[in-house]
């Protein structure tokens, strides 16, 4: 019995709604995050919004390229554009890839590098002193990231 309402549930999900499947999982996601500290949503909700931007970027530009050549032009006008095409679509993923992992060194580093600039502030007699950031980092950081790069990649 406990298999069959295992299967049904299986059918239900991915069968019934699979339009559905990614937006659930993000919602969960998203609530998850949540739960376990409201702060990290803005990592989540940013690595999110920018690897979609930066993959949708990639996408028209290949299907730009692909109508273009579809509509027939000459061997060396199809190399011309396919070159301008890759760099462009490499310029995405840099972006893409530079602005996430620079949100994850800044989340896992950021205490390391307060406590380097307070260290230099006082060698050299200046009297200012940044406060130590209190967050509680998101569960997987690192492998969320290195997912979203490899989704771009």
């Amino acid at each position: 019995m406990e298999k069959k309402l295992n299967n049904l549930h299986h059918l239900q999900y991915h069968h019934l709604f699979p339009q559905w499947v990614k937006i659930v999982l993000l919602i969960a996601s998203i609530i998850f995050y949540l739960l376990c500290s409201y702060k990290s949503i803005i990592f989540l909700l940013f690595t999110t919004v920018s690897v979609y931007l930066s993959a949708l970027a990639i996408e028209k530009n290949r299907i730009k390229e692909k109508n273009v050549i579809d509509c027939g032009i000459e061997l060396e006008e199809k190399k011309k554009l396919k070159k301008k095409n890759k760099k462009i679509r490499k310029t995405y993923l840099v972006i893409g890839v530079v602005s996430i992992v620079l949100v994850l060194s800044l989340m896992k580093y950021m205490n390391f590098m307060i406590d380097n600039v307070n260290l230099l502030a006082s060698l050299f007699n200046i009297d200012f002193k940044f406060n130590r950031v209190s967050w509680i980092l998101p569960l997987g950081i690192s492998f969320y990231t290195f997912q979203a790069i490899g989704y771009l990649a």
